[in-house]
């Protein structure tokens, strides 16, 4: 019900007493609007709030989430970075050391390709070491092992071929190509037969 002059008339009041009334509901009922305006717009504010801290929050997620992203991927390529180096470090030590070793080896009396294979097969590289200059300072060390292990390739072997002879001029015989080879292999072997049968059927005749 609407608080009105008509109202408070009716309930005997005089006119400067309803004026003093109204004035007083006036103030109070604009303190209420105003009251009440703050409220709301302290309310919108709280809202736009929260909204701005889900976003900052989502954001925060999405950074994490990305930053962990970068993380993984700068770990994986620094992983293979790291591989890389170490495989091209490995190779370098291996060429050097082979390189120092298969010069000592044919220092010592070993023949080239057995210097090759002891720097490729013998397990050496690990036990070799280096001074500042990049010399190996301890290669004499090794020695016993070596000759313990590959003296069969120390010092000149000579190999004595077996050379055929022409029987008709007692020379070297001249050279044959596979398939001429084989081609007198398979005439010997046929003939050969055939003296054999006629042979037998002489005695027999005999």
């Amino acid at each position: 019900m609407a608080f009105t002059r008509k109202m408070l008339k009716a309930l005997g009041i005089d006119d400067e007493k309803i004026e003093q009334i109204m004035d007083a509901h006036t103030e109070v009922t604009e303190s209420l609007k105003q009251e009440r305006d703050a409220a709301k717009a302290a309310a919108d504010e709280l809202t736009k709030v929260k909204d701005e801290l889900e976003q900052a929050k989502q954001s925060l997620k999405d950074a994490d989430k990305n930053g962990k992203d970068l993380q993984s991927k700068y770990d994986t390529e620094h992983a293979e970075f790291e591989k890389l180096k170490n495989e091209v470090a490995a190779k370098a030590t291996k060429e050097k050391t082979d390189k120092a070793l298969i010069e000592w080896a044919k220092s010592k009396g070993y023949s080239e390709a057995g210097a090759k294979k002891i720097a490729k097969y013998g397990g050496y590289g690990e036990r070799i070491k280096f001074d500042e200059d990049g010399k190996p300072t301890n290669l004499d060390e090794l020695e016993s092992d070596v000759a313990a292990e590959w003296g069969e390739y120390k010092g000149e072997t000579k190999t004595e071929t077996h050379k055929e002879t022409n029987p008709m001029t007692g020379g070297a015989a001249p050279k044959q190509s596979l398939a001429a080879k084989y081609y007198t292999e398979y005439m010997n072997r046929v003939h050969g037969e055939k003296n054999d049968n006629n042979s037998t059927e002489s005695n027999k005749e005999g």
